[in-house]
C-alpha cells in the first residue's frame, strides 16, 4: 500500500508542498477553497520554482476532506487562525497512527492539536522557504531556501516512528531538505523569536523592516519586544544559543529594506483574521503562566486588541 498524505490549505506553502510531493508520491490528496479549489481541479497545480514551470495533479483536490478517508500523514499548512476549523475539518481523516504535522508560525502547535484531536500523533514543525501564489492554481517558489524541520515534542530522531521516517523520506525525495532534529520545541522557538519580535514592532510602527532597523526608537522596541521573548524561553526551559539575542539582530540587519510581515499585510486590511493571536496573545499567555511583565508586549496588545 501507498503512504497517503493530506496537504490542508493550497496557499503558498501547501501548494509548494503538494507540488513537490506529487512528483514521488501517489497519494497526495490536497484541500483546497474558492478559486484555487476550481483552478485546480480545472487545470492541475502549476509550480514555479526558480523559473522552471511544473504541472502536477494530485490524486485527489477536494474541499470535503472528510469524505477522502484515514491519512498516513497530514500537513496543516493555514494559518494560526484557521488552525481550530482546520481540525474539526480534518478530523474523520485521522487514525490512531496517523501524523499530524503544522507549519505554521508559532510555538507549542503540537497542544492545540492535541487539545483539539486525541487521536493521532500530534507533531511540530517549522518551514523555511518563500513561496505564494500569484494566480488561481499557480504556486511560485522565490529564492534558494526550502528546508523542513519535523518532530514530536519530547523525542529524538532516533525515537521517531516508522511513519515519521517515511514522511521525510518522501519529502527529502521532493527535493525539499526534511530533517528530524532532536529538539523540535527548541527549533520552532528559534524561528518564531524573530518573527515574534519583527513582526509585532514593523506592525506597531507601521514601517517596513528598514525603517524599524535606522530609527533608534523602534529599534529599542523591537530589542524590548525581543528580551521579552528570550525571558519566556528560559523560563519555558528551552535552550537556545547563548549568541541568539545577537544572531536575532544580524536577521534584521540582513532583511530587505522594503520587507514588512504579513501580520502587518493583515492588519491593513479591515476585519480581515490575522495571526495576532499567536504572538502577542501567545506572550500574554506566557506572561501570565510565569509572572513575567512584559511591557513591550503589551503595548502592542493594547494596540490591536481589537484585532484579536
Amino acid at each position: 500500500m501507498g503512504f497517503g498524505i493530506m496537504v490542508m490549505g493550497a496557499g503558498g506553502i501547501g501548494g509548494y508542498l503538494a507540488g513537490r510531493l506529487c512528483g514521488v508520491c501517489g497519494g497526495v490528496t490536497l484541500v483546497a477553497r474558492g478559486a484555487q479549489l476550481a483552478a485546480i481541479q480545472r487545470d492541475g497545480l502549476t509550480l514555479v520554482d526558480r523559473g522552471e514551470k511544473t504541472v502536477v495533479h494530485p490524486a485527489r483536490v477536494t474541499d470535503k476532506p472528510a469524505e477522502t478517508g484515514v491519512a498516513d500523514a497530514i500537513l496543516l499548512c493555514v494559518k494560526g487562525y484557521s488552525l481550530a476549523s482546520a481540525l474539526d475539518s480534518v478530523a474523520p481523516c485521522v487514525g490512531p497512527d496517523t501524523l499530524i504535522i503544522p507549519t505554521l508560525n508559532g510555538i507549542n502547535t503540537h497542544r492545540r492539536i492535541r487539545e483539539r484531536l486525541p487521536a493521532g500523533i500530534a507533531a511540530d514543525g517549522c518551514i523555511y522557504v518563500f513561496s505564494r501564489v500569484t494566480a488561481p492554481g499557480v504556486v511560485e517558489k522565490t529564492g534558494d531556501v526550502s528546508r523542513f524541520l519535523i518532530g514530536i515534542p519530547g523525542k529524538t530522531a532516533a525515537q521517531s516512528p516508522q511513519s515519521l521516517l517515511t514522511l521525510c523520506d518522501l519529502i527529502n525525495r521532493a527535493g525539499v531538505e526534511t530533517v528530524i532534529p532532536d529538539d523540535i520545541v527548541k527549533e520552532t522557538w528559534m524561528k518564531w523569536t524573530f518573527n515574534c519580535a519583527s513582526a509585532q514592532a514593523t506592525s506597531y510602527f507601521d514601517v517596513p523592516l528598514g525603517r524599524l532597523r535606522e530609527d533608534p526608537e523602534k529599534l529599542q522596541f523591537f530589542l524590548g519586544l525581543l528580551d521579552e521573548i528570550l525571558l519566556m524561553a528560559k523560563a519555558e526551559g528551552v535552550g537556545l544559543p547563548a549568541d541568539f539575542r545577537q544572531r536575532n539582530v544580524d536577521s534584521l540587519n540582513t532583511m530587505p529594506y522594503e520587507g514588512t510581515s504579513s501580520l502587518s499585510r493583515d492588519l491593513a486590511v479591515p476585519g480581515k483574521p490575522t495571526e495576532l493571536d499567536l504572538l502577542c496573545g501567545e506572550m500574554r499567555r506566557l506572561s501570565e503562566k510565569h509572572g513575567i511583565p512584559v511591557p513591550y508586549n503589551t503595548r502592542v496588545f493594547e494596540r490591536f486588541r481589537d484585532r484579536l
